[in-house]
């Protein structure tokens, strides 16, 4: 041994190895160590790679929430709106039927001041269907088709 090999400690195991011959027994360590370094740098990067993706699916699931509720809030006003109708015709049947007395009142009042309330409009008179010198209506037929007459 040399005075190297004392020094770094590591000659001595290598030399009696070598004097075994070509047939290293621990070479299928060293190979089964180096394959498991490679997988666990493997994993490591597959793990990272997911973390990754999952960071832009977050990104894109925070955008189509975004979305979703600039659409779904019109759509929500939207679905109440038939229940503020509503809402609203009742607010005024009875507002309606609030004000009927002081109506009364005014047609009243504006009777004893001289003023009176302008009739409504007459419906318009409706004409009568035009009548032939016998008497009744007129009837529309059809016309007759007409055929081409093939000459021969």
């Amino acid at each position: 041994m040399s005075n190297d090999d004392k020094a770094s400690g590591g000659g001595g195991l290598g030399d009696l190895l070598g004097l075994l011959g070509g047939a290293n027994p621990l070479a299928g360590v060293t190979k089964s160590v180096t394959q498991f370094q490679r997988g666990v740098n493997d994993m490591l990067e597959s793990i990272e790679r997911f973390n990754e993706t999952m960071d832009q699916l977050n990104k894109v699931a925070q955008r189509i929430n975004t979305v979703l509720d600039a659409v779904e809030a019109p759509i929500r006003q939207m679905a109440a709106t038939p229940q503020r109708i509503e809402e609203f015709l009742v607010v005024i049947g009875d507002l309606t039927k609030r004000l009927q007395p002081l109506n009364q009142l005014a047609e009243t009042a504006g009777g004893l001041l001289g003023f009176r309330r302008p009739a409504p409009p007459a419906p318009a008179p409706r004409r009568a269907a035009p009548r032939t010198s016998t008497g009744k209506k007129p009837t529309t037929k059809p016309a007759a088709k007409r055929t081409p007459r093939s000459g021969g």
